[in-house]
């Protein structure tokens, strides 16, 4: 499992496990708000409850459009197996009001939505290997002090959940907002972040980049239950229970988040959590806004990704050949070189386009129509979704009026290009997997592994499937054949329906890796 938090509220876990999926066609059905359809067509969508009754499990989805779904009974349920409850990815949120929402299915989905319960539960999970990632969850506050039973924002008794990028919160002197057991026999009766009661079997959490705040407990133990931590922030002096990670261990910090208010969970430019995360398998894609889950140097701790804007350094013109470098930072970054007789300038170089990687990239331009013997002054500046850069001033005196000489200058270093992974695969009956690969913003080149979570002798191990070299053109696609090993053949032939989730980490030549998952399917 990996896990973020804050204040009873989870921004990130992830309980990690294999999963698979039904092998049938898989059907889409539609919700909207005030949907009246009984088909649950794109054309004429239905109501919540209806859709949510209509998958028989081998894939089937429930597409919720962006809005406000109040429902006036006690509990919605995801009870198909293998199916999928979203809205958009980076859209507008469907919010589901004044219940519960129930996944008792195995191997579920449920993402890119908002449940504002009024009732005990916001999000319970019973079903095995779900998923959950990019929801909001908000439990109600509490009616009185004495109440018997609290309010949990997301519960989970099902083995191997994985809920990533997301925030749980539970309002109140008995809130808890995540709670894990080995048995649906009851919960904590204080104020808790992160809560694990294994009074029959021994039960781990593990956690990883997760912010866990409460009023009185961070991080609590009960029965045969540990929590294992990774780069997380919580307080050592609000952890109860045996079994738990120190704050002084494997990254982890008690510093303060400073996010951005107590309703914004976003960090401040100044948070210690920025690029204090680490790459781990189960790690989300994206973050709860829908943008990338990696800018900068590392993942940040928490839900949430900071948008930094790229790095710019001014480099030294040789002949009218404008140099520096950009630094990215994991968004789609263009640059240009600003210049002209003073700070002013006046006139620009074309927009290029610097790619979205982690690393520096070496840009130039060259100018033209320039008056000899005149001082110009340049600057290099770079813009992404962060923000807007603009390198430091500097000057060079122009020695001809014509167009600029060939560069003496070193050899700078190409664009590297953003590689999109297809997120099935299939596998033929030689045992070969077929990624499909789409290369965006320059060439792509490097080397991508394939492994999963399994259990060797009883203990959980990450084992390597395959792994293969690509190289991909810009703007073009591709497919990257990887021969799986003896072991994978192995898991996806006991796999449900022969549907294997696995983690494809993709290491671009001189670039930093970075995992996604993706679901084998053989035959």
């Amino acid at each position: 499992m990996k896990v973020q938090w804050v204040r009873g509220t989870l921004l990130g876990v992830v309980l990690a496990g294999l999963g698979a999926s039904g092998a049938q066609a898989a059907t889409t059905y539609y919700a909207a708000p005030g949907g009246g359809g009984t088909a649950c067509s794109a054309a004429l969508p239905c109501d919540i409850a209806t859709a949510l009754g209509k998958p028989t499990g081998g894939g089937d989805v429930v597409q919720l459009a962006g809005g406000t779904y109040p429902y006036t009974g006690t509990t919605l349920t995801l009870a198909a197996s293998d199916a999928t409850l979203q809205g958009t990815a980076g859209a507008g949120r469907p919010v589901i009001q004044a219940t519960e929402l129930a996944v008792t299915g195995d191997r579920d989905r449920v993402a890119d939505l908002e449940i504002d319960s009024a009732v005990q539960y916001a999000v319970f999970v019973q079903g095995a290997n779900a998923v959950l990632e990019r929801v909001i969850a908000q439990a109600p506050r509490a009616t009185a002090p004495g109440q018997p039973v609290p309010s949990t924002a997301c519960a989970v008794i099902g083995a191997a959940t994985a809920i990533r990028d997301s925030v749980c919160t539970a309002v109140g002197n008995q809130g808890v907002g995540f709670e894990v057991w080995d048995a649906l026999n009851g919960g904590a009766t204080n104020g808790l972040a992160v809560y694990v009661d294994a009074p029959h079997v021994a039960l781990t959490l593990d956690v990883a980049n997760s912010i866990m705040r409460s009023g009185f407990a961070d991080v609590s133990t009960g029965g045969a239950a540990t929590i294992s931590t990774s780069h997380s922030d919580y307080r050592q002096a609000k952890t109860f229970g045996s079994g738990v990670t120190p704050t002084s261990a494997n990254g982890n910090t008690e510093a303060d988040p400073q996010f951005v208010s107590a309703s914004d969970l976003h960090l401040q430019p100044s948070s210690p959590l920025i690029d204090a995360g680490t790459e781990v398998d189960g790690t989300g894609v994206m973050d709860l806004d829908g943008g990338p889950r990696w800018i900068g140097a590392h993942t940040d701790i928490g839900a949430y990704e900071r948008l930094a804007p790229p790095v710019v350094v001014t480099g030294v013109a040789s002949g009218a050949t404008l140099t520096g470098s950009v630094t990215p930072g994991g968004l789609g970054t263009s640059y240009h070189f600003e210049y002209g007789p003073t700070a002013a300038y006046g006139s620009s170089t074309p927009g290029a386009d610097a790619g979205a990687g982690h690393d520096a990239v070496g840009v130039s331009a060259p100018l033209a129509g320039l008056a000899a013997g005149t001082t110009y002054h340049y600057r290099l500046v770079a813009s992404s979704a962060g923000g807007s850069t603009p390198g430091a001033d500097a000057t060079f005196v122009a020695t001809s009026a014509g167009p600029a000489p060939p560069c003496a200058c070193p050899a700078v270093a190409p664009v590297r290009g953003t590689l999109k992974l297809a997120r099935t695969a299939k596998v033929t009956k030689k045992g070969v997997a077929q990624l499909k690969l789409t290369c965006t913003g320059g060439a792509c080149s490097g080397k991508l592994t394939l492994s999963a979570r399994t259990k060797v002798k009883r203990k959980a191990k990450t084992v390597k499937l395959g792994a293969g070299s690509y190289r991909v053109a810009a703007g073009r696609s591709a497919t990257l054949n990887v021969k799986l090993s003896k072991t994978a053949r192995k898991l996806l032939a006991k796999a449900r329906k022969h549907k294997l989730r696995v983690t494809a980490t993709v290491a671009p030549g001189g670039g930093h890796a970075s995992k996604l998952s993706l679901t084998l399917t053989g035959r």
